[in-house]
């Protein structure tokens, strides 16, 4: 008579192949355990099949539109990153428009409302509440009556900034797992996009962007004190610049991407004849 463990190796099922496992088991992790996870085909939903699986929320829809421009456009990662983030960009153009229109009604009133806001800072600095409180009642009357909104201008940056963190979350832990292709789907000098740019071109010019959008404004066209513009030109660039420099490849191919149209919208519209296009108020200095 054949022993128990004769008995149980003789009537075992036939080993399983990676492919029915792939066709078996739903699990992700499973699944990059069970095959070579790099030759999984490039198909919608595929990086929800690799675990990056974000539910609902402004991230999931960036992965969503990430992967199909990338499966449907066959261009290399680089590409596909560089083109979502273009078109995210492009969404936010509306909304720094209308806070640039705030903005320009902001500098022409600066002549009425830079002495008024001199005078309710010292009488916030000397204590007398009443004149400080009529100032700045003043000012809201002002504001009001020429149509400039304050949360109207925090909106883009409040919504860029979601944007811009969603994808740092999505990119990060693409460049980590990583993503197949995403080691060769780079560019020139830059081949692992999950690595950083051993040169550090492409912080330097996520640094180089931001220091001439602030050279030229802002994107929102606010005015910015004195006291502030030294900061804003140089530190504030430099730390993005040292903070990026950490980043993998592809966060930093979307964040450039950002950057370059960020240069190329302060740009065109501070020319009066775009401005007369779209029906801008007139950008003057004041």
């Amino acid at each position: 008579a054949a022993t128990p463990i004769i008995s149980a190796a003789t009537n075992a099922p036939p080993p399983t192949s990676a492919t029915d496992a792939l066709a078996t088991n739903n699990n992700p992790f499973d699944i990059a355990d069970a095959t070579d996870y790099a030759n999984l085909p490039e198909r919608l939903g595929f990086l929800k099949d690799l675990g990056l699986d974000y539910g609902w929320g402004p991230t999931a829809l960036i992965e969503w539109s990430l992967e199909h421009v990338h499966v449907l456009s066959g261009m290399p990662w680089w590409g596909s990153i560089a083109a979502t983030a273009f078109l995210y960009r492009l969404f936010l153009v509306p909304m720094f428009m209308k806070a640039n229109e705030n903005g320009a009604k902001m500098r022409a009133m600066q002549p009425i409302t830079q002495p008024m806001n001199a005078k309710m800072m010292d009488a916030m600095r000397n204590g007398d509440r009443v004149t400080a409180m009529t100032m700045r009642q003043e000012l809201m009357q002002i504001n009001k009556a020429a149509g400039v909104s304050t949360f109207g201008m925090l909106v883009p940056s409040v919504v860029q900034g979601v944007f811009g963190f969603c994808a740092f979350r999505l990119l990060r832990a693409m460049s980590n797992l990583p993503v197949p292709g995403l080691e060769t789907g780079g560019f020139l000098w830059i081949t692992d996009l999950t690595q950083t740019d051993p040169y550090l071109l492409l912080p330097a010019i996520m640094g180089g962007t931001l220091h001439l959008v602030m050279r030229m404004g802002g994107e929102t066209g606010t005015p910015v004190t004195e006291s502030m513009r030294p900061f804003l030109l140089y530190v504030f660039p430099g730390i993005v610049l040292i903070t990026t420099a950490w980043l993998p490849a592809a966060l930093n191919v979307w964040l450039c991407t950002t950057g370059i149209m960020g240069v190329a919208q302060v740009h065109l519209l501070k020319r009066p004849e775009v401005r007369r296009f779209f029906g801008l108020q007139p950008m003057v200095d004041p």
